[in-house]
């Protein structure tokens, strides 16, 4: 979400194999498709939001229990990445090593990072607002659609 990849790469996951066990391998074709004008609904709900900047706490709630993760774990790993994805995107987008073509569309991807990354920031906040007020252990969401 953070970088406006919305055609189903969160299927791209590999995993290292070792006598004891797996781990995951790096991350790999990632991909902004949203700075195309490629549809802008995600391939793949994330909770029940179809769009990244319609993501809310409930969403958060329904991701995490989805992928067998607590809510504080998934706000933990949003408070990592997004303020890195801020601090990196513009200083990448304007090297010298890319042209002035593509450091426009870099430009472009900078600024789609930045108001996915403030908004994310913004529901996990919230999201912790609500762990505090219900307690540990207890959903956000009521509901899950299917």
């Amino acid at each position: 979400m953070l970088i406006g990849n919305s055609d189903a790469h969160a299927k791209n996951i590999s995993f290292f194999k070792y006598r004891l066990g797996i781990s995951p391998a790096p991350a790999y074709d990632l991909v902004s498709t949203r700075v195309y004008d490629v549809v802008s609904e995600m391939a793949m709900a994330f909770g029940d939001a179809l769009l990244a900047e319609e993501v809310t706490a409930s969403d958060l709630d329904i991701f995490a229990t989805d992928a067998g993760i607590t809510v504080d774990e998934l706000i933990k790993e949003i408070e990592a990445m997004a303020p890195a994805a801020l601090e990196h995107a513009f200083e990448l987008a304007t090297s010298n090593m890319y042209t002035d073509e593509e450091r426009a569309l870099l430009l472009n991807i900078a600024e789609l990072v930045r108001t996915q990354a403030t908004h994310l920031l913004g529901v996990a906040s919230a999201s912790r607002r609500l762990l505090r007020l219900k307690g540990p252990g207890r959903i956000l969401a009521k509901t899950k659609s299917i």
